[in-house]
């Protein structure tokens, strides 16, 4: 998302910098030409690391003199507004992802949060992560989800159909809860033996969803087919998209699924991603976080209702126009606009 507004904002003739904290002098991927990247180096030594990042973030802000800062995810935002402190520099912070998870222990970092809930102003990609921060930072805040781009199937392997269920994602079952998805699937495939499981995807907790796939006996119809960078295309006719997560942001591999015409399962994940773009029964089915029954009855209505299941699948193209990229990127820029207008940036570029 930082990679998406920083050349949405740049091909509209913005000046455009990026500060990068990362220790590691990682490139972004795909940036516009005319963007200026800085790599942020310190010394790494605890607390003193954290100390000269804000400093030299300072001296990058001074150097660069930007109209607005967008700071993305909490650590880089509350270090922005300390490096901004005085500069009279609008800091706006992009939440990226579940605060209600993220921050369970929010007592240990309240000065943070302060100076977050203190910021110019906020991009949520939900309603109900934006609940989550104090009033008044909601009042001078906005909500825009991902993009999603137009997808094509055209290059699918064949027409014919594939009794299958697909996930794809990162094998970390804290969010993701595998384990919910190897017993739902278990339910549903005591009924509708025809189906397999196709996961997607690779990480530390693979070994774990093999041994849970082991104990329910469905090594057989349980595939690991590792990472796929454009996951739509790897869907086929009569495929189930699925997703168990407890928290989530939204879902860009949901997204793309839903955008090629495909029925998705989801659960009702926080802060609320899911929710805002499925509408139950029309564009696809929601069940409650950690419950595999009814996940697994959800994929058993889509199994034996084709009508239900091409209907949603058919509605769920919708994310192409609701979400489409320029569409996106005009919020992201009319609402940086209103942020520096208020604080009376002159020019704004």
């Amino acid at each position: 998302m930082l990679a998406f507004v920083a050349n949405g904002l740049s091909k509209r003739n913005h000046a455009v910098s990026i500060a990068n904290l990362l220790e590691e002098k990682e490139e972004v991927q795909s940036l516009d030409p005319n963007i200026k990247v800085g790599h942020i180096q310190t010394r790494d030594v605890r607390y003193v690391e954290k100390i000269d990042k804000i400093l030299k973030l300072r001296e990058f802000i001074q150097s660069d003199k930007p109209d607005v800062i967008v700071a993305f995810k909490s650590t880089p935002a509350w270090i922005a507004c300390l490096a901004a402190k005085h500069l009279r520099i609008p800091v706006v912070f992009s939440e990226r992802g579940d605060p209600y998870v993220e921050n369970l222990k929010r007592w240990r970092t309240y000065p943070y949060w302060k100076l977050i809930n203190h910021a110019a102003g906020a991009v949520f990609q939900t309603y109900g992560a934006k609940e989550y921060f104090e009033k008044g930072l909601q009042e001078r805040s906005t909500v825009i989800p991902n993009p999603v781009t137009l997808v094509s199937c055209d290059d699918q392997k064949d027409d014919l159909e594939d009794k299958a269920v697909v996930s794809f994602g990162r094998f970390e079952n804290f969010q993701k809860r595998y384990d919910v998805m190897i017993d739902a699937f278990s339910l549903f495939h005591k009924t509708h033996p025809e189906y397999i499981l196709k996961l997607y995807g690779t990480g530390e907790d693979e070994q774990a969803v093999r041994q849970w796939v082991n104990d329910k006996d469905l090594q057989d119809t349980v595939q690991f087919l590792g990472y796929a960078g454009k996951p739509y295309k790897e869907m086929k006719p009569g495929n189930i998209f699925l997703i168990t997560s407890d928290f989530e942001g939204i879902s860009n591999a949901m997204l793309e699924a839903m955008a090629a015409g495909f029925p998705v399962v989801s659960t009702d994940s926080s802060p609320g991603g899911a929710r805002m773009v499925i509408q139950n029964r029309e564009n696809g089915l929601l069940a409650p976080v950690g419950d595999s029954k009814k996940v697994a009855e959800a994929m058993s209505e889509f199994a034996d209702d084709k009508q239900l299941r091409d209907k949603c699948a058919m509605n769920a193209k919708d994310v192409v126009i609701r979400f489409a990229p320029e569409k996106i990127m005009d919020q992201w820029e009319n609402y940086l606009l209103r942020v520096c207008d208020k604080h009376n940036v002159p020019g704004s570029n």
